[in-house]
This record gives C-alpha cells, structure tokens and sequence, in this order.
C-alpha cells in the first residue's frame, strides 16, 4: 500500500477506501477491513455499506416520492431500530433520502423516500457493482 497526496493506493495505484485504511466504525460498530471491498474505483462509500446498499435498493424500487413507513423498511431490510436509524442518518446527511416525520392521528409516524440525488448516487453504485462483476477475472 502506497500513499499519495494523503490518500491509501494499492500496487495497482487505486485508491483503497479512507475508512478501511485508517480502521474508522461503521454506524453498527464493525471496522473497515479493507480488501476489494474498499476500492473506491466509482463505488460510493456510503452506499456500499451492505445495509445502506439494502435500504437504497429497497427505496429505489417505490415509484418516485413515495414514501415508506419506518416500520416496513426496518422489516424489509431486517435491522434493528437504532441501526436503521443511524444509518438513515448518515444517507440523510449524503443528501440520498429525505425523511419526513408527521403524526398519525395522535401517534408519531416516520416515513422515509429516496431524493432524486439519492436515485443518480444508487444507479451510478449499481453500474460500479455490474462492472465488479462483469469484469473479467485475472489470473494472479
């Protein structure tokens, strides 16, 4: 592993994710790890987070601005409350998903929606994810 200009590269010179190369929590506690994961050739860090892969993959699949109730995506993308919520957070503070809080008769009722930056960010994700794959394997 190389550094250049601040930034962690590889033998190959791509540049390795900041949060693998300095050992930084994910929101549920893990620690990067490194590895092909953390190649930031077109992936989007915050996206690529499995859950956050999931939560975007589930929210993209509305029709657009339509929200989805709290309790349904935590059941679709089985997380917990608190992990859900703060993985929300940080796809909130991307600018990828807009939650919307309102009341339902005397109950509080959190409802969350993809921003149209958050459909560009997941298609351009999804590209980088079908390149990986489609790419052809290399003899090492």
């Amino acid at each position: 592993m190389k550094i250049s200009s601040g930034k962690a590269l590889d033998a190959q010179g791509r540049q390795i994710a900041a949060s693998a190369d300095r050992g930084q929590s994910e929101p549920d506690g893990r620690r990067g790890t490194g590895g092909a994961a953390a190649y930031l050739d077109g992936a989007d860090e915050i996206i690529h987070q499995p859950l956050r892969l999931r939560i975007m993959a589930v929210l993209n699949s509305l029709p657009t601005h339509e929200p989805l109730d709290f309790t349904q995506l935590r059941a679709s993308v089985q997380a917990t409350d608190g992990n859900l919520g703060a993985h929300l957070a940080t796809l909130e503070r991307a600018g990828y998903v807009e939650i919307h809080k309102d009341f339902l008769g005397k109950r509080p009722r959190t409802r969350v929606s993809i921003s149209p930056a958050g459909r560009v960010a997941f298609a351009r994700h999804v590209a980088y994810l079908r390149g990986v794959i489609d790419q052809p394997s290399r003899s090492p």
